[in-house]
């Protein structure tokens, strides 16, 4: 009897997307929170594949699944929407609400911002746009990780280059990493928003420049 030569039907791959989560994102962070100090885990350019490797088995390990190239992109995407809202915070007319972890400004202030944009570079317009109307609940967590936060000692980071520093020593090459100022557009990548807040600016919130 001759051979069967009918081809295998294909294999289904398992599609790749993930739906991030705040929970998973804090995760993320966190985890790398802890391994910023681990010098083996810092590369010429940021954290290197076995710190990505670990963040995903921690995720794996709380039942997400993830990969390290998905971690390694959604940490680029939260570091580039850190630095807008750190720009955004930065810049006169602007403040911050504490409670709602939220950007706050005049619309006459956002116009004078985000109009010139609108033509000269559509893609920062949107990228500043979004944060009009949206909290960033990571801010915090995200400037311990880049070191954007007073420290003294030996594992003092500085401030600018997300690097840790040992005293005037040699910075770490965490200090040329590329900050994703634009993030990065993952067609792999969903992110499940957290409710809008409504809450209206409280008087705790940082007066504006």
């Amino acid at each position: 009897m001759p051979a069967d030569t009918t081809p295998a039907p294909p294999v289904k791959v398992a599609s790749t997307r993930i739906i991030w989560t705040p929970e998973k994102e804090t995760l993320v962070l966190q985890t790398l929170l802890e391994l910023r100090l681990d010098r083996d885990l810092v590369a010429e350019n940021g954290f290197n594949t076995t710190a990505y490797v670990k963040c995903a088995a921690v995720l794996v390990g709380h039942g997400h699944a993830a990969g390290k190239e998905q971690v390694k992109a959604k940490w680029t995407r939260i570091k580039g929407d850190y630095n807008i809202v750190k720009e955004l915070r930065s810049k006169s007319g602007f403040g911050w609400d504490e409670e709602t972890q939220q950007v706050l400004a005049e619309d006459n202030v956002w116009r004078g911002i985000l109009d010139p944009l609108m033509t000269s570079n559509p893609k920062r317009y949107n990228r500043m746009k979004h944060w009009r109307d949206n909290s960033f609940p990571h801010y915090d967590l995200v400037s311990q990780i880049v070191g954007d936060t007073q420290a003294v000692g030996d594992n003092a980071f500085s401030s600018e280059l997300g690097a840790e520093v040992v005293a005037q020593r040699s910075p770490s090459p965490l200090a040329d990493e590329d900050h994703g100022e634009e993030g990065n557009d993952d067609e792999n990548e969903m992110t499940q928003a957290p409710p809008r807040p409504v809450t209206p600016p409280s008087d705790h919130s940082e007066d504006f420049a």
